[in-house]
């Protein structure tokens, strides 16, 4: 789509006036343009009547058009940058307080998930829970487990000693509990 620019006034401080009332009218709104157009034809200079100089109130309306745009753009590129920067710090935080709280214990992580695993195949071959019911009950399984067993190191052994027949009886619980709680939500 081309774009034809209007004709510009002849003299030079008639351009500058044009240019002047549309910074002002951009900068302060339409109620403020009355004020600038009364000031500008006090000093002479009369091309918002459209009568006398149609050359420079065309431009004019052109200009003033064009800065309003240049605003509106300027305006929205800075909400954007504004919201991704706030949307990274929000994340950042997220990660940094996850990795503070529950730090990456690979051994322990699938230490549990062979106990919930072992425990849920009955539920799932027998269809009381669905593979994303069943994909949900192990990740919050192992991370409540985890979230509360933070002086286990991830030593395999240490692990196997914190996962004797105690540890796999409060795990079964916990899966049976969260079970409970699908079941009850389908129904």
């Amino acid at each position: 789509m081309s774009q034809t620019l209007p004709i510009k006034p002849e003299s030079r401080a008639e351009l500058e006036n044009i240019v002047k009332v549309s910074e002002y009218s951009v900068k302060f709104g339409a109620e403020k343009e009355q004020i600038a157009r009364e000031a500008v034809e006090k000093n002479g200079f009369d091309f918002l009547c459209a009568g006398r100089n149609p050359v420079g109130f065309v431009f004019y309306e052109f200009t003033k058009g064009e800065m309003l745009l240049q605003a509106k753009r300027a305006k929205e590129s800075e909400e954007k940058k504004r919201k991704r920067t706030t949307t990274e710090e929000e994340e950042e935080n997220k990660r940094i307080v996850q990795h503070t709280q529950y730090p990456s214990r690979p051994n322990m992580k699938i230490a549990i998930l062979e106990v919930v695993k072992k425990h849920l195949q009955p539920f799932y071959e027998n269809k009381d829970i669905s593979k994303e019911e069943y994909k949900t009950i192990c990740k919050k399984t192992c991370e409540k487990v985890m979230s509360k067993e933070l002086q286990v190191k991830d030593e395999e052994e240490s692990v196997k000693l914190w996962l004797d027949e105690h540890a796999k009886k409060k795990i079964r619980g916990l899966v049976e509990t969260f079970v409970e709680k699908t079941r009850n939500a389908k129904d």
